[in-house]
């Protein structure tokens, strides 16, 4: 960069830089519940014999929450890497309402898994 350069100039060339270089989330099949799976090729919710089939939005949160499994994951970091949407520019509660209904079609013991930290984010809690 040539100097002078303005602040802004340097945040969004490392913002830049973030999104070429995400973490690295592991690839899943199938993550174990304390009552079923999530069944990745297929888009479900596994609970005994019954398969329940997740939106795109809850199927992809799902899978980034449990891909970092143990990490916060923010808010920003889901706009960003699931809504496909810069956190800067919208102000949305569409996140809660789609855990809400995430964690409604898991049942009580399987929501655990997702933790919300209040004003930090969620975490999966990898189960044993």
């Amino acid at each position: 960069m040539v100097k002078p350069f303005s602040l802004l100039e340097v945040l969004a060339r490392i913002e830049a830089v973030l999104r070429r270089s995400p973490e690295r989330p592991r690839t899943l099949d199938r993550v174990g519940l304390p009552e079923g799976y999530l069944d990745f090729p297929s888009r479900s919710l596994v609970l005994g014999e019954e398969r329940i089939v997740l939106t795109t939005k809850e199927f992809d949160l799902a899978r980034h929450l449990a891909a970092n499994a143990g990490r916060i994951i923010t808010r920003e970091e889901i706009l960003t890497r699931v809504w496909k949407m810069d956190p800067r520019l919208v102000e949305t509660r569409s996140i809660d309402t789609t855990i809400a209904r995430l964690r409604e079609k898991m049942g009580k013991r399987n929501a655990a898994v997702i933790r919300t930290l209040r004003g930090q984010g969620y975490v999966w809690e990898e189960t044993a």
